[in-house]
């Protein structure tokens, strides 16, 4: 469970620097500050556009760090699946599912010939699976793209546009501020 921990302090440092930089203070003091590694911080900034990421929230239906560990920890007890799955009141088919996508096959695993299963592997694969490609909004509408383009020609900052959106356009749900702000900050250059 070592790669468990890791996530978690990783995790708990991202939110620690985000913290200190909303504060207006600048990357390298907030990577002192949060007592993070400038070069990981820089990383995370190049990442997001210079903005703290959202925290998206996994749906119920989706199996959660804390219930794989469960999964993981009755497997090796030799557990189970069914009662494993009564455990956590979730369907045996939904554990057996994610045990037979999730394991690890190879000359390294040990005990069962069908491999073994790792948690953070299997947490990782998930959110992998779970990100689709999505075409930017701008890139899929051409007169927003030439409005906003406007706009920076205007010398309109990438935090005005959205703002100045949200009121063009309030019954436009797909008009989303903070992902246009995170693409215009990023194709145009802006910190």
């Amino acid at each position: 469970m070592v790669g468990v921990g890791r996530v978690a302090a990783l995790r708990a440092a991202q939110d620690e620097f985000w913290k200190v930089h909303a504060r207006r203070v600048r990357i390298e003091e907030a990577a002192l500050e949060a007592d993070v590694d400038y070069e990981a911080v820089r990383e995370w900034v190049n990442q997001t556009g210079g903005l703290r990421p959202s925290r998206r929230l996994a749906a119920v239906r989706l199996l959660s760090l804390t219930e794989r560990e469960a999964i993981a920890a009755g497997l090796a007890a030799v557990r189970g699946v069914r009662l494993a799955a009564r455990q956590l009141g979730r369907s045996p088919s939904t554990i057996s599912r994610e045990t037979a996508r999730n394991r690890q096959r190879g000359p390294l695993t040990t005990g069962s010939p069908k491999g073994s299963y790792r948690v953070v592997s299997a947490q990782g694969k998930a959110k992998a699976r779970a990100r689709r490609p999505k075409v930017r909004k701008l890139a899929r509408d051409q007169h927003l793209a030439a409005w906003v383009d406007h706009q920076l020609q205007l010398r309109w900052s990438p935090k005005q546009i959205p703002e100045r959106m949200c009121v063009v356009c309030p019954d436009d749900e797909g008009v989303l501020a903070h992902r246009v702000v995170l693409h215009v900050a990023t194709i145009h250059g802006f910190d």
